[in-house]
């Protein structure tokens, strides 16, 4: 544990009421997260496991030419008990209603969508919110509105979580997706809030990262129609939610200061102070007012200039070139007479698309002078 000294107005804005308050237990919140994504996907592979020996038990007796083998992660059902088979009919079953549930195909599931972005981007505006008061602090949950607020939308995320869980088809590769591991840092932390009456800032910021889903969203509600738009909409919102989720980190870090030197170093910045040196770097002007003083935030910084800098510089090109296109499709379309064209739809893929044209424009055939659409989403 390490002691940190507050001043008086810094006890009263934490309301402190104990000497606990000066001790740091972030890395119990860090630590709450990290072991829930190990614990799952350590709990993955060993269901995969003990689900796999009745299989290879009974391979000795009946034989590799009886039951087909043992290669996929369940037991063939030549092999099964009608117990283990019913029990795998019940999984498969919840597996199908569970994403039905969470198809945006569905009204349901289109309705579901839209809540659990809407109540993201709520939850990212209690943690702007927050931002103006520290890192780390003692709470009262009766004079904390905002807290109370946030743990009931955690508690929703965690019930799509389950969810998204029983509808995944590899449930090891669920835990490393981008969803699960906002969940994970942001979910975890809350029952730690609730055990030790303290919050903690962390990694609140991800929940920012929703954006990425606003042009399905925009579709949905038939507001996106043409590709061009669902492609720009794409690629503002991904430099959005990286630039505004790097800003939280670096806040998180500067305001907290550096672990090992017991937070003595740090810097009081303000969320949009980040979110404006981040913009001043990511355009590579850097006035050089506002730099970092933590060991920590100067390693972000780095890692952010190698990272989030390429997706601005790759992103940007695109972002010109599609606003650039705009005025030339505009107005009103005319056909032309005497011209023939083909719609190519389906799975769209390059194998598929290359394997359709060698034939359709093989040199055996006669000059075709036919348009080819492709349509995809």
């Amino acid at each position: 544990m390490t002691t940190v000294n507050l001043t008086q107005e810094q006890c009263e804005a934490t309301l402190c009421e104990d000497p606990d308050c000066n001790y740091k237990y972030w890395w119990i919140f860090l630590l709450s997260s990290l072991v829930t994504v190990f614990l799952g996907m350590g709990l993955v592979i060993a269901v995969r496991f003990i689900t796999r020996l009745p299989c290879l038990n009974r391979r000795r007796h009946v034989g590799s030419h009886e039951g087909g083998g043992c290669l996929s992660s369940v037991c063939p059902i030549s092999l099964m008990d009608k117990n283990a088979e019913s029990e795998i009919h019940w999984m498969e079953a919840a597996k199908d209603g569970a994403t039905r549930l969470m198809s945006a195909q569905s009204g349901f599931g289109r309705v579901l969508l839209i809540t659990y972005f809407s109540v993201s981007m709520a939850s990212y505006a209690i943690y702007v919110m927050d931002t103006s008061k520290p890192i780390e602090r003692c709470i009262k949950f009766k004079g904390d509105l905002l807290f109370f607020i946030d743990n009931i939308f955690n508690f929703f995320f965690l019930a799509v979580l389950i969810l998204r869980f029983i509808s995944w088809n590899d449930k090891f590769w669920f835990w490393l997706s981008v969803n699960t591991l906002v969940d994970c840092f942001t979910i975890p932390p809350t029952f730690v809030s609730l055990a030790m009456s303290r919050t903690w800032l962390g990694l609140r910021c991800l929940r920012i990262m929703i954006l990425m889903q606003l042009p399905e969203i925009l579709q949905l509600i038939k507001v996106l129609r043409t590709s061009n738009g669902i492609k720009l909409t794409s690629l503002l919102t991904i430099v959005a939610g990286a630039w505004l989720t790097s800003a939280g980190i670096f806040h998180l870090v500067e305001n907290s200061g550096d672990p090992w030197i017991e937070f003595t170093n740090s810097q009081h910045l303000t969320y949009g102070d980040c979110i404006y040196m981040l913009v001043v770097t990511m355009s590579t002007v850097g006035y050089g007012e506002i730099t970092p003083k933590t060991t920590c935030g100067t390693v972000f910084i780095v890692f952010f200039i190698l990272g989030v800098l390429a997706i601005f510089a790759s992103a940007l090109p695109e972002i010109v070139e599609i606003v650039g296109q705009g005025s030339k499709y505009s107005g009103v379309y005319e056909p032309v007479k005497g011209k023939k064209h083909i719609v190519v739809c389906g799975h769209i893929t390059y194998d598929s698309v290359s394997n359709f044209l060698k034939d359709f424009l093989h040199v055996d055939r006669d000059v075709v002078n036919v348009h080819i659409v492709l349509l995809d989403t």
